[in-house]
Formats: structure tokens, sequence, C-alpha cells
């Protein structure tokens, strides 16, 4: 899951990805 995290990381904006990490938070 994490992996896949930093993958995304890098194809998101950083609004896209503070969200994700709301989420697994």
């Amino acid at each position: 899951m994490f992996l896949i995290t930093q993958a995304n990381y890098l194809n998101k904006s950083e609004t896209e990805v503070e969200l994700e990490i709301l989420l697994i938070a």
C-alpha cells in the first residue's frame, strides 16, 4: 500500500496526495 502511494505521489497533484494521506491516516 505504501509503495503504491509513493508511485501515485509522482503522478498526482499535491492536493490529491493530501486527500489520500487523510484517507490513509
